[in-house]
């Protein structure tokens, strides 16, 4: 059984092994809907992922510059810096195919 290593925005986050059948790539999608001009002390991101062959995904959300980790969806952003901020999010299936990041961007 081989392995492949996973990466999102090129950080390794896992090894999973190669699934022979599936190379289809989630799509992750940001449900959270922001105002442009309006700034946010606390925002809750919801989002979800989905995929022809898979309804179980492992989230990884970035924010700003920070190392991506593992999330949920119901994120609580609270206590930023003032400023502008981006949260991109990845979803990755059980076969390991990871998508193109869906990404919110706020001001706090």
């Amino acid at each position: 059984r081989h392995t492949r290593y996973i990466s999102v925005t090129g950080v390794q986050t896992c090894a999973l092994p190669i699934s022979q059948g599936d190379h289809t790539k989630p799509v992750a999608t940001i449900d959270t809907k922001v105002t442009p001009s309006k700034s946010y002390a606390s925002l809750t991101v919801k989002f979800h992922a989905t995929d022809s062959k898979n309804k179980v995904f492992t989230f990884y959300c970035k924010l700003d510059r920070a190392v991506p980790s593992t999330c949920k969806t119901g994120k609580v952003m609270t206590k930023l810096p003032k400023g502008t901020h981006t949260l991109k999010v990845y979803a990755v299936d059980p076969a390991g195919n990871a998508s193109r990041p869906a990404s919110l961007t706020w001001k706090s």
